[in-house]
């Protein structure tokens, strides 16, 4: 199983080159590739090459003992899953949505619909069960549910349907992805650690799960295209948010009553990491809450720097930080060797850099400004990205060099002793 680890976090460094290619190509000239197609190109991927993979990963170890018992077929999942991968990458940076590109994503899709079926029949059956057993099913029930969205886009485009029709399939596609599949399989790992906690609180995370899972599919209505958003559908907008917004207070109530125990046996790495993720999680609904006003709602809908400043901070902000603080604390990246140390401080770095550079590149462009020097910083803020990427994925399949710190919060601080070979 550590090899498909590792190759996530190879996918990583894969995703983050095409981001600086994408980049590059907004400074400087690249005609032998199409921007659009190369986007689509890196859009995929990021999807299928590194979080789906990598929450499949963890969902199928953390869950299930399936992997031990029927190693021969994951194998052989897996690897059609990173051979249908790369192939994407390769046919829609060249064609698009062309034939082959689009027989290759539904292939995608049949295979994240074999992966839940197997996984759903794999996890334990229990009466009782524990809520974070919960939240990795949702993840998995909203992943069938976002497949719809590609769907519907197809209808739409070959029956030529309105704007407003194709922006919405497109849409339930990428909201049941980011806001069910990766944020329920994010909240499972987070509540399987609080389980494990003398102070966690069930009756409390049970209201949690409740309250995000009853409240994911109205929400859908945030990312809808309207041609007027009639009063009801405000109300409900209203209501849902209120309602996340006390479940996401009910989780910091939980976090917060598990705060010793949840931060104490982490390398301060680990915490920064998770601590990122967390607050980025808030963020999101916080901005959710402020697109309920009708015009913020009209400015963030017409603003495509505001809309990828926002999938940037859901994406890497939120779901990357979370599942490599994850994989730091499986030991998967090696914290304490140079390249691990560094590799993980110079992405996440990087990550937060290039979410302050897109934000004000949006709040810019909504006065009508186009600093001419920001692409430039953000084509060197991705190389700051890759490299670390590049890094950590090197921490994970070979120590070059060990820091003789603690990683453990009662003994001495982060402090540099020795480098050895």
């Amino acid at each position: 199983m550590k090899k498909w680890f590792q190759l996530a976090l190879f996918n990583l460094f894969i995703l983050a080159f095409l981001g600086l290619m994408l980049r590059y190509k907004t400074v400087f000239s690249l005609p032998f590739l199409e921007y659009t197609n190369l986007l689509h190109a890196h859009s995929h991927f990021g999807f299928g090459g590194w979080i789906s993979f990598l929450l499949q990963l963890l969902i199928l170890t953390e869950f299930t003992d399936d992997y031990n018992t029927a190693t021969a077929f994951w194998n052989r999942f897996f690897l059609a899953s990173t051979i249908l991968n790369y192939a994407m990458i390769v046919s829609f940076a060249a064609t698009g949505y062309g034939a082959i590109s689009i027989v290759l994503s539904t292939i995608s899709l049949f295979l994240s619909y074999i992966f839940c079926y197997k996984v759903y029949k794999a996890i334990p059956g229990n009466v009782n069960e524990n809520v974070s057993t919960a939240f990795a099913k949702a993840a998995m029930f909203f992943l069938v549910v976002s497949s719809i969205g590609p769907y519907g886009l197809g209808i739409s485009m070959a029956t030529k349907a309105s704007g407003n029709m194709q922006h919405n399939a497109l849409y339930f596609f990428l909201y049941f992805q980011y806001a069910g599949w990766f944020t329920f399989g994010i909240l499972s790992f987070l509540f399987k650690k609080l389980e494990s906690y003398k102070s966690y609180n069930r009756k409390t995370a049970s209201t949690v799960f409740n309250l995000f899972l009853f409240s994911c599919t109205p929400a859908y209505l945030f990312v809808c295209a309207f041609d007027e958003r009639s009063i009801a559908i405000t109300i409900i907008l209203i209501a849902t948010a209120i309602v996340q917004i006390i479940g996401l207070s009910s989780l910091a109530k939980l976090i917060v009553a598990n705060k010793d125990h949840f931060f104490s046996s982490h390398h301060r790495v680990v915490k920064g990491l998770y601590c990122i993720a967390i607050v980025s999680f808030a963020l999101k609904f916080a901005l959710k809450f402020l697109s309920i006003h009708p015009a913020l709602e009209q400015l963030s809908a017409t603003s495509r720097p505001i809309t990828i400043a926002y999938l940037h901070l859901v994406f890497l902000c939120f779901v990357s930080i979370y599942l490599v603080a994850m994989l730091v604390e499986k030991g998967t990246i090696a914290i304490n060797t140079r390249a691990g140390f560094i590799g993980t401080t110079t992405f996440v770095a990087g990550v937060i850099i290039n979410e302050v550079f897109l934000t004000f590149q949006g709040i810019s462009a909504l006065f009508g400004l186009y600093p001419q020097r920001l692409p430039i910083l953000l084509l060197a803020n991705t190389i700051v990205m890759a490299s670390g990427a590049l890094l950590v994925f090197i921490a994970s399949v070979k120590t070059i060099k060990s820091i003789n710190y603690s990683l453990h919060l009662n003994t001495k601080p982060l402090k540099i002793t020795s480098w050895k070979l």
